[in-house]
């Protein structure tokens, strides 16, 4: 059996017609889940006497503050689980969007086991040091891992009967032979971030929807044409999306 090749234009493209509509909501709850995030960890921090120390130009005042803002560190930490888990809610509801479980944008995205949720967290956690050891080992393994390995959090969601390991173990078979497109779609979601931050910098938030979407379009489009990957991954049996635009009838 030939060796499944990931077309990046027409995931792009299919992820462009998503993100027509429902591009806007997602784009907001991401940037209300930011603002959530940053005000959890700006809360342990004494804004007011470092700024007061600043405008006095008291280098040692600052630094004071700063080795004395006791549990700022812990807020911090506290920030990024709740991001990552805020983040596995908006994957999760992209997922269904993109298979057709969910018509339009929906809490029920969120509405997963407390365990799904723990479960995203650890692989994210385990995926950061796993790229962060690779990177020290001249960067190139850790753009490797990297593009290997980025379905774990979204397997991890679609297929928790998987458990951790078999997230790892499935994303690095998916991904087998696709690297090339992979990191060139990886490559064109950072030109799309740069494209958002050019638009007033607020296109950054419509701009990280859409890599949601090629995200999730690539994950699906993957998983079935990989042997021995679940396919029940999309709801849809056969699910048929015409493009509007170009008039091509894609199966995801």
């Amino acid at each position: 059996m030939n060796q499944f090749e990931l077309n990046v234009s027409e995931v792009t493209g299919r992820a462009w017609e998503l993100a027509k509509k429902h591009g806007l909501i997602i784009a907001v709850v991401i940037f209300v889940a930011g603002m959530i995030s940053g005000g959890i960890q700006n809360m342990g921090f004494p804004w007011q006497s470092y700024f007061e120390a600043i405008a006095e130009n008291d280098t040692d005042a600052m630094l004071a503050i700063a080795e004395s803002a006791g549990g700022f560190s812990f807020l911090q930490i506290l920030s990024s689980i709740i991001t990552i888990v805020i983040t596995a809610g908006i994957m999760n509801t992209v997922l269904s969007l993109t298979n057709g479980s969910l018509k339009s944008f929906d809490i029920a995205g969120f509405k997963m086991p407390v365990m799904n949720y723990v479960n995203y967290v650890v692989v994210n956690i385990l995926l950061g040091i796993i790229i962060v050891i690779g990177c020290f080992l001249c960067i190139i393994p850790g753009i490797f891992l990297a593009v290997r390995l980025q379905f774990v959090g979204v397997h991890v969601l679609q297929h928790p009967e998987d458990g951790i390991s078999g997230a790892f173990e499935k994303s690095w078979k998916m991904t087998k032979g696709n690297f090339w497109n992979l990191f060139l779609l990886g490559v064109l979601a950072v030109l799309i971030c740069i494209g958002g931050l050019m638009c007033c910098c607020i296109g950054v938030y419509f701009a990280e929807a859409i890599i949601y979407f090629m995200f999730a379009v690539a994950y699906f489009t993957l998983a079935n044409n990989t042997p021995d990957t679940p396919t029940d991954t999309v709801t849809e049996s056969p699910a048929e999306t015409t493009s509007e635009t170009e008039g091509y009838t894609k199966s995801y």
